[in-house]
């Protein structure tokens, strides 16, 4: 009766290809009851399982398939690296053949110790990695929607994606988060540079991405729409 699509760009692939008619409803996230400040992310650790994670961290997390493509995160902190030597860089995510490739690349570009793999990890502790990031880098360049990006939105993170596909219909470019045309490194450590060192810009789109997520992007606002569309349909009416 109704087509649901998971966000404006996939639905957008779904009507061009099925020449059928869709309805965006995005998936929902937990929102944090207040961000932390900016201050707050840059001293002080966490723990997880083991490892000892000293702030300020950047971070990213998603499932470790090639896809992904975490080695331009990777790439971008050798870059970032050598101009704020204090940071790591945190990868969360259960191990696979892809992980192994990501360990020879960080061994291979002498950042041992600096990227740190804290496998899979509870929802609550994902929630707290998060919480205290001082950035979120997504790297997957062809992404329906890109839950991370609002799980990190959600905890007043800025985020740095590519400009395509689900991750350009969630983000407003140097408001709610940053976009870099695709695969450009350079652009891509440049933006995370930008929210690094400039920490008047970084508070402005941590707040805008916060307020972003509780207009668009929460549990609460995803079960008021799916239960619209639910009512309004015909199968619904006819019971």
């Amino acid at each position: 009766d109704r087509i649901l699509a998971n966000g404006e760009y996939i639905k957008e692939i779904l009507e061009k290809i099925y020449i059928i008619k869709a309805t965006s409803c995005p998936a929902g996230v937990e929102v944090h009851k207040r961000p932390l400040s900016y201050k707050a992310r840059l001293k002080g650790f966490l723990r997880v399982k083991r490892k000892k994670i000293i702030k300020p961290y950047l971070l990213v997390t998603n499932r470790h398939f090639s896809q992904k493509r975490f080695e331009y995160a990777i790439f971008s902190f050798a870059a970032i690296i050598s101009k704020f030597p204090n940071y790591s860089l945190v990868i969360t995510g259960k191990e696979t053949d892809y992980t192994y490739e990501l360990k020879h690349l960080v061994l291979r570009l002498g950042l041992n110790g600096k990227v740190i793999f804290a496998g899979y990890v509870t929802e609550k502790k994902l929630k707290s990695l998060y919480a205290h990031a001082n950035c979120y880098l997504y790297t997957a360049p062809e992404e329906d929607f890109g839950m991370g990006i609002v799980e990190a939105m959600a905890a007043g993170t800025p985020v740095v994606a590519w400009n395509s596909a689900g991750p350009s219909r969630i983000i407003k470019n140097g408001v709610t988060g940053v976009l870099v045309d695709p695969f450009n490194v350079v652009d891509f450590s440049n933006k995370v540079l930008k929210i690094i060192s400039d920490i008047g810009f970084a508070k402005k789109v941590s707040k805008n991405a916060y307020d972003e997520v509780k207009r668009r992007f929460s549990y609460d606002i995803h079960v008021q729409n799916l239960n619209f569309y639910l009512k309004e349909s015909s199968f619904i009416k006819k019971s």
